[in-house]
This record gives C-alpha cells, structure tokens and sequence, in this order.
C-alpha cells in the first residue's frame, strides 16, 4: 500500500501528552494510471540509521510491486526510459531537492545467445559463476546496468557508472554447479551481494557510500485481501494475529544507498540529536519522458535477414523526447492509497510534495476512512466494536489532530524540535537516532531488544516510524490505529490487519532485505518437491 502521510510525520507532542503515531504502507497499484506502469511505480520507501555501519543512513526505494518470482521467459527489470530519484530535504523547508540521487538503468542484450539460429528464450544459457557483467554476461541473455548522479548546490557528479544490477532468480539450477542445482540459496546470495557496490567522489573522508540495485523478497507485510475488503479484519480487529500476508512469495526491485551523514545533512551541522539540522525528509520519485514515439517498423523488418544488423534495430526502437514529467512518487506511504479519492490519485502522483497541503489539504485533514469506519464499526455497523467512536475531524478546527500530521507543529523525532519544518509528504528521520537490529527471522519480530518496538511511537520506541522506518516496523497497524482512533488515544482500540512481521528475516549487512525467492522453488509456485535434473 502506498502511503504517504504529510509532512510532519507522527510527531509526538509530549506538551499535551499525545504519543507520536504515524503509519505508513507500502504503495502497490494505489492510483489508475500507475497501476498500469509497474516499473515506474515507487511501491515501498525506508530510511533508518544503518545498523552495522556506525555514521550512515540507508533508503531502500522500492519498485515493481507484486512480482512473480516465476514470470518468465521476460522477468522484470528496471526501465531504461524511466529516471528513477531519491530525494532529500536537509534545511526543512518541505523541497526535497537538497541532495539528489538520480538512478539511470541500461539494458544490454547478450547476441550471442539471444538472437541467430541459436537464440533462445531463456533468461540463462548455463549456470552463473559471477556476477554478470557486459563486458562478461556469462550464460546471461540480458544484463543491466546503471548510473548515479548526485546533485547538490547546484553541482551534479557521477558517483558511480556502470554498476551492475543483480541478477533475476530464476531457480537453483541456474546458480548450481557441474549440471547440477544448488541445494540451497548460498550461491545465489553470494553472487547477488557482488552487486554491492562504493560509491565515489564523497564530499568528505568518509566517502560517498554504497549502492545495490536488483531484485529482492518484498519486505512489505499486509493483510491487502482484508483491508480492500471494506477493511474487514479478523476478530479483536488484527491485534491477536490471524492475518494474511498477501505479499507472501511476492518478489519487487529495490535501489537501496547507504550514505555518509555528510552526505545527506547540511555542512556545518553539529553532532547533536537535538539539533534539527539533523532531521532529513525523504522521497522517491519515478519519471517518464514528456513525449514517447512509437515506430511501425513491419516495413523495415519484412524480408530482412536474420539477425537484423543494428542499424535496422535502431530504427525500430521507441523515441523518447522531451523534459522528464513525474508519473509516481513515495514518501510516508499510505496517504495516497488509504487518504486520498479514487479521482485525485494520479494528480498526488504528479504533483510535487510541497503544494500537497494546497492541493490535498482537505483529504490529509480530514479523511474519509474514519466516516466509513463509523458505518463499518460504529454502532449500526455489523462488525462492531464496543465503545469504538470515530474520531471527529474538522478543517476548520485548529486543534485537529491530523493537522499534527500535515504542518509541522510542534513535536518531537528523537527529541528535536520539529515546530519548524514546512508541511510536505517527506519521510523524515534524525540521522542521529540509535540504529535498531533487524529480526533474522519471519513472522512477529523478537529479540528486539529493550524498549524496541515494531509499533514505533506507538509501541514508546522513538528510534522507529515515524522517525524514518525500519524494515520490521509495523506502519499498518500504526496508520490503522492513527487514522481510526486519534493522535491523543492511538491504542484505544488496537486496530490491525493481523499481520505483524514479514514472511521471512533480515540480515545485518546492507542491502538488509532477503534475496528474491527462486522462479521455480518459490512458496508461489507450492511445489512439493524440488526440481531435479531429468534422469533416463
């Protein structure tokens, strides 16, 4: 689900003694025009202090939602006609252009093994021993790379040229050894990780930090079947478990960077937790050319020998002209798919973030959910909860508690003041907050250690949403218990959707989130034993 709250976050105001509560989900297909776009459309953002590198911070931007580990023979890849951005505001003015990291992919065809009388349709001939390369694609038919530039004061610099893209999963056989597959995951996991790679031309000692780009499991973890079921949750509405992960099996390609502080904040800024000048706001954003050509080349191809020379391949390929026009974008996710209207969703995702208290202002402040909630729950609702009452809203009313949400007012991340930052759909994080461990293993997070929570503010762990969000942080139930309850009384009723922690672990090591589940070995594809090498 896609979620982007507005620009203060969940901030915690401790004068009246409200509890920061924010929430945040993950975007899959949240508006019309994107949902037919999927590698343009952003599904997922994090942003959390990188747990076993002291001094950086790591966003993890998500794309694809919803990927079959087994759709082949054409498995999904980045876009080489879309730029692909991470935003950062660093002075709170809610104009996340501060510092820019612009992400551009580009496909390379193996001919060898992908066109001719030998051409075939596979996505590999053979079994990897590398990390495909273009210079040395291996059995690969297709291998992908990508540029990043960073943009900042004015001065754009290539940080990294011709990084390669982690290979697709098709299954163990295609990461075995001597016609063999792997009898485990191991060797894809050892050659996906050489796709992590260092970033150069820092602005400081500590360098300019790392990047990875590829497939990987879907960290996101929802019960979407129950919730777009008019919000129909298991008994004790979700807080006893019970759910569905609907994203369960489900792969989705992450950019993820690990940056340096001095990378992201403001040159000069102390090393204080309390000074504001340590609050960053982040999005991700996707873009397409204004103007795309389509090409009937039937007249150029008919008759012509096979393989075609590139000069006839050129003349058939799409032209894309024109200034890049923003077709999806992700900050706090949620808002978009769950605040607001069906015929204002594809106008959020054009929009730039800081009009979005002009243009949506009315949506953030007062959200329809709650009117439905009242209906669904209230008293005359068939599902109804005892005592529950819909929290009531109003624009008008200066005390509103969503306004908390949207403008800025006064209240802490990690206590710093955040009285002063502009209202805009940015996650925002103190790049000083305490970095949190990641759960090795599915399901509800444990072990978390003392005073961590997977509810963040809401659980009293300021170290979490949504002061930035870490890969275990539950924004479901968070927004759910937010949304339907209200900022001064979030855990009144503990609203949820049952399903409190990922299908499978974390690691401690960037880029953090699980490798991608195998085509042919995937919980998708229920398979009862694993596939073996046909015998005679």
């Amino acid at each position: 689900m896609k979620t982007k709250l507005g620009a203060a976050l969940l901030l915690t105001m401790a004068a009246t003694g409200f509890i920061p509560q924010t929430a945040d989900a993950s975007s899959h297909r949240e508006a019309p025009l994107i949902a037919e776009d999927a590698v343009a459309d952003n599904t997922d953002l994090w942003a959390f202090t990188s747990p076993e590198n002291n001094g950086t911070v790591t966003i993890i931007a998500g794309y694809i939602g919803f990927e079959d580990p087994a759709g082949g023979p054409n498995w999904m890849n980045f876009s080489d006609d879309v730029l692909y951005e991470i935003k950062i505001d660093n002075n709170g003015d809610g104009n996340a252009n501060d510092v820019v990291y612009q992400i551009r992919f580009s496909t390379s065809t193996n001919n060898a093994l992908a066109s001719g009388a030998a051409g075939t349709f596979f996505n590999n001939v053979g079994q990897y021993a590398a990390l495909p390369t273009v210079a040395a694609p291996g059995p690969a038919l297709r291998v992908q790379t990508y540029t990043v530039t960073r943009i900042a004061n004015g001065m754009s610099t290539v940080v990294g040229a011709d990084i390669p893209v982690a290979p697709t999963y098709a299954g163990r056989f295609a990461f075995g050894t001597g016609g063999q597959p792997a009898t485990s995951d191991a060797p894809y996991a050892m050659i996906a990780n050489q796709a992590v790679t260092n970033l150069t031309g820092g602005v400081s000692a500590t360098g300019a930090g790392r990047a990875f780009a590829g497939p990987r499991d879907d960290p996101f973890f929802a019960d979407l079947g129950a919730i777009f079921d008019d919000a129909t949750f298991q008994p004790g509405f979700g807080s006893r478990g019970g759910g569905t992960d609907t994203l369960t099996g489900y792969n989705f390609h992450m950019i993820g960077l690990q940056l340096p502080l001095a990378q992201v904040v403001r040159e000069g800024t102390p090393a204080d937790a309390t000074n504001a000048g340590n609050v960053i706001g982040v999005y991700a954003t996707a873009s397409r050319p204004r103007v795309t050509i389509r090409r009937d080349c039937n007249s150029t191809l008919r008759g012509r020998m096979r393989p075609l020379p590139q000069r006839f391949v050129q003349r058939c390929l799409d032209d894309n002209q024109g200034q890049w026009v923003q077709v999806s974008r992700l900050g706090i996710p949620l808002v978009n798919e769950v605040l607001i209207p069906l015929a204002e969703k594809d106008f959020w995702n054009r929009a730039p973030a800081t009009d979005d208290v002009a243009n949506f202002g009315g949506f953030l402040l007062v959200p329809s959910l709650p009117t439905y909630a009242q209906v669904l729950y209230g008293a005359m609702g068939l599902r109804a909860a005892a005592g529950y009452v819909a929290p009531a809203r109003s624009a008008t009313n200066p005390a509103n508690d969503m306004l908390a949400l949207v403008t800025g007012a006064p209240g802490l991340i990690r206590g710093v003041p955040m009285a002063g930052l502009a209202p805009a759909d940015l996650l925002r994080l103190n790049v000083r907050t305490t970095p949190s461990s990641l759960p090795a293993t599915g399901g509800r997070p444990t072990g978390l250690g003392m005073g961590v929570s997977a509810l963040g503010a809401a659980g009293g762990d300021l170290n979490g949403f949504p002061n930035g969000r870490r890969l275990f942080d539950d924004v479901v139930d968070i927004e759910l218990r937010y949304v339907l309850n209200s900022l001064g009384s979030i855990n009144a009723i503990p609203f949820g959707d049952g399903v409190d922690g990922n299908d499978v672990g974390f690691t401690n090591t960037f880029p953090y989130v699980a490798i991608p589940r195998p085509g042919s070995e995937s919980p998708r594809a229920q398979r009862t034993e694993p596939l073996r090498p046909a015998t005679l």
